[in-house]
């Protein structure tokens, strides 16, 4: 992200606190890079006044700049307007953590962990802001109440200018809950029109969950429910992808199945079916354990089993679209 701050804010002697202000905030631990005209700015007495720090730090960031042609994303002026934020705005929008909306924050977050490890080199800024909480993992408490989520992050913006989806600073990822590839979702398609609507950066997850993304290695080793998981690594990677692993068939009978799930699932042997029937032994506190087991996948793991998928980048993608959007 890039911020610009317009010369306007140099102009008069009694704005040096707030120059002060934006300059603290965005450079602490060079939390935000900052763009302004050096040449326009230069002879004020703002800029005179400023610290030595700050003016090495406006004239890097000039020079970058200008001989990288990058793109400004938001600009700090004087003035509200409809493209620039005053200085009351850009404190409270870039004083806020980045929130990645997650359907459960604890469990789901193992995997994010995981995979801004996993892809070190994309996920070094993710990393960053992480550990001095500039991001936070928002717990929607299901797909369904994320809109509700985002809601109540808005209403706190309702006395700025703008209108309240304008300071909105967030990210949402769930599961996609499909069954079969072609599968959908009217949930998952009212939530997408309004993540559009609010102009707001969202990942569904080619895989039914996350659970789903964890490599085969990791699941041979699983100390219980031995048959469970053997049967479920006889699956196919396709069949892996959208298979409830917490909840199995959920007891149904196998000539029983969707028409659809049936197809993909043929070739599921009788005795195989019949561990996979009725999913874990362990539902309870499957959801909050299974996710831990994220901790300890590599790289080379997590790109196998996303290998054969239409996006086999996905999950180093998830973690770049983030990171353009600190």
């Amino acid at each position: 992200m890039l911020i610009e701050i317009k010369p306007d804010l140099f102009e008069k002697s009694e704005k040096l606190q707030e120059v002060n202000q934006l300059l603290a905030l965005f450079s602490d631990r060079r939390r935000y890079e900052y763009f302004c005209d050096l040449t326009e700015v230069i002879d004020s007495n703002v800029f005179k006044s400023l610290l030595d720090i700050d003016k090495q730090l406006i004239e890097e960031y000039f020079n970058r700049f200008i001989t990288g042609c990058t793109k400004v994303d938001y600009c700090v002026a004087n003035d509200s307007t409809p493209e620039c934020f005053n200085v009351l705005e850009a404190k409270r929008f870039f004083n806020q953590p980045f929130t990645i909306v997650l359907e459960n924050s604890e469990n789901d977050g193992y995997f994010l962990d995981a995979i801004s490890e996993a892809f070190r080199k994309q996920g070094k800024k993710f990393r960053r802001h992480y550990d001095n909480g500039w991001i936070s993992y928002g717990n929607a408490g299901g797909c369904t109440n994320i809109i509700n989520f985002i809601e109540r992050q808005k209403k706190s913006f309702k006395n700025l200018p703008k209108r309240q989806e304008y300071y909105l600073r967030c990210y949402v990822l769930v599961d996609s809950d499909k069954r079969f590839s072609e599968d959908s979702s009217d949930t998952r398609k009212r939530l997408e029109t309004y993540l559009t609507k609010n102009n707001v950066s969202w990942h569904i997850l080619e895989k039914r969950e996350i659970e789903n993304y964890m490599p085969d290695e990791v699941i041979a080793e699983m100390d219980n429910n031995r048959n469970y998981y053997d049967a479920y690594l006889k699956l196919s990677e396709i069949q892996k992808d959208f298979f409830d692993l917490q909840k199995g068939f959920k007891g149904e009978q196998q000539n029983k199945l969707h028409p659809k799930v049936a197809r993909l699932m043929e070739n599921v042997s009788e005795e195989d079916y019949k561990h996979l029937k009725n999913g874990v032994d362990n539902k309870g506190i499957f959801k909050s354990e299974f996710p831990k087991k994220f901790e300890i996948v590599t790289r080379e793991q997590l790109l196998k089993r996303t290998a054969h998928q239409s996006d086999p980048n996905e999950l180093e993608n998830i973690i770049k679209n983030i990171t353009e959007l600190l």
